[in-house]
């Protein structure tokens, strides 16, 4: 078997979740042992990096290789990134815009699991 990886997809990812996590270059090399201009080049090119520093970075922002390999986030992943979005809300009254929606995604979704036919 054959699997070809778009390295420049594959540096764009771990570009665009470094700047999602607001990390610079510098930090994430720092957490990751690398050199910031290595980081760089990864990020451009999606090359210069070992089996090591691929986990290294998947480690560092909080993602799964199979994330950054193939652009598909975990459920755990997901649940993850919205919490994180939760956790900029300030104001109580945003809490509870956001319990209310979910509530009608619920309702939504186990309306589909039943049987309406006539």
């Amino acid at each position: 078997m054959n699997i070809k990886i778009d390295r420049q997809k594959l540096g764009k990812r771990f570009a665009d979740r470094r700047n999602y996590l607001n990390i610079t270059q510098q930090e994430l090399a720092d957490m990751t042992g690398s050199a910031v201009n290595s980081i760089s080049k990864i990020e451009t090119q999606g090359e210069g990096f070992s089996v090591e520093t691929f986990f290294a970075l998947c480690s560092a922002l909080k993602a799964s290789p199979n994330f950054f390999l193939c652009g598909v986030a975990s459920d755990l992943e997901i649940v993850e990134g919205v919490g994180d979005e939760l956790f900029r809300l300030k104001k109580p009254e945003h809490f509870e815009i956001i319990s209310r929606i979910i509530d009608v995604l619920a309702d939504v979704e186990n309306m589909d699991k039943v049987d309406v036919t006539v």
